[in-house]
């Protein structure tokens, strides 16, 4: 990992035919090979199974550091709960919270982000997962935050936490065993802003003396390779609650999300409405993830979410089965996928009740789908 002075962001020049100078190579590629291979990443466990009251939505501080790459979070103070930015970018960031609940009341649980971006408060939930019957919940959170505001742990920059929730009516234990421990990880993986629509990179061989190097050779294997790098196709959509509807199905039939907001897609390859969905802009792998959550349900309800590439078979993730109940609930898939240039991924979702059920229109509890180019 780098040591401080960390590397910034990289914003290389733009090459003009002339001398190339040794400070202009370092300024531009090493400051870019080191904050590219060293991004900053932090992972984090509890690992006490600690008591969470109910009704609560309570900041979970992570005892246990797997890996911090520029020092953004200190688990031995109070300032462990959250995680500091220490460059500016979009963050992926991941949670999963196990309880330690093997009663077969149904009760409901959910885990959330919240913190400061661009130094105002936010706060978003993941899925509503509803538990009886002697299985232990595990809700998982996946978002994109964008993260705008540097300073120090404990300062006043911006800052990620991961919550959990539990509505069981008394305190209740985080899991804590060697296969279930609430974790989270938070991955730099975008600028805030940058060049696009640019291609891979390609590697392409240096000239051979007697040809030369040109500032178009250096614009082009350089300034563009740190650009795209930098500033990858990311995409983000919500469902703004409205009139639509999940209409009930029988499985495997599935239905697309009709997503109707788009937060950020610096490439343009998101569509919303009925067709929905996220058209790769380049070839690559991408990670991609969705996650809904319903309205209440009078009915027992089993839920599925899945995702579709070119209108094919939906490959189905996350399923639930729940009973009646006023909270609604949700599901989640993430997957990664190798797309070529023109492919589009939609987000799809299936219900079982006898009817059709709105979409939940609490705002916390927003549907979404998100994609990040990840590697060629």
């Amino acid at each position: 990992m780098p040591f401080p002075p960390y590397p910034q962001v990289p914003a290389p020049i733009t090459w003009a035919n002339g001398p190339i100078l040794t400070s202009q190579l370092r300024n531009d590629v090493t400051n870019a090979v080191l904050f590219l291979s060293n991004r900053p990443l932090y992972a984090g466990q509890i690992t006490t199974g600690n008591s969470i009251n109910s009704g609560v939505e309570q900041p979970l501080g992570m005892n246990v550091e797997l890996v911090d790459s520029w020092s953004g979070h200190q688990a031995s103070t109070g300032y462990g709960i959250s995680y500091y930015c220490q460059a500016a970018g979009w963050y992926l960031c991941q949670g999963t919270v196990p309880w330690a609940y093997s009663t077969a009341t149904q009760e409901v649980f959910y885990n959330s982000f919240s913190g400061l971006t661009g130094g105002a408060a936010f706060g978003v939930r993941g899925e509503i997962q509803l538990v009886g019957s002697g299985h232990n919940p595990s809700p998982q959170i996946c978002d994109l935050i964008q993260q705008t505001v540097t300073g120090p742990i404990g300062g006043g920059g911006d800052k990620i936490t991961l919550n959990g929730i539990q509505n069981t009516g008394s305190p209740l234990a985080l899991a804590a065993t060697a296969t279930e421990l609430p974790y989270v990880t938070i991955r730099w993986v975008c600028a805030t802003s940058g060049t696009a629509s640019l291609p891979v990179p390609a590697n392409a061989s240096w000239p051979v003396p007697a040809a030369y190097i040109t500032s178009a050779f250096l614009n082009a294997n350089i300034r563009d390779t740190i650009r795209f790098l930098t500033y990858p196709p990311i995409y983000r959509a919500h469902y703004t609650a409205g009139s639509s509807t999940l209409p009930a199905q029988t499985f495997p039939a599935g239905t697309v999300v009709p997503l109707t907001t788009i937060d950020v897609d610096n490439y343009s390859g998101g569509a919303t409405g009925t067709s929905a969905g996220y058209t790769a802009p380049v070839g690559g792998v991408y990670f991609c993830h969705g996650q809904f959550n319903l309205a209440s349900s009078a009915n027992q309800i089993n839920v599925c979410a899945g995702l579709q590439v070119n209108g094919g078979t939906i490959a189905w993730g996350g399923s639930v089965f729940a009973l009646a109940n006023a909270s609604g609930t949700g599901t989640v898939i993430s997957r990664r996928l190798r797309l070529n240039a023109g492919d589009t991924v939609q987000f799809c979702a299936s219900q079982g009740t006898p009817g059709a059920l709105a979409y939940n229109a609490t705002a916390a509890n927003q549907t979404r789908f998100l994609a990040v180019w990840e590697c060629s």
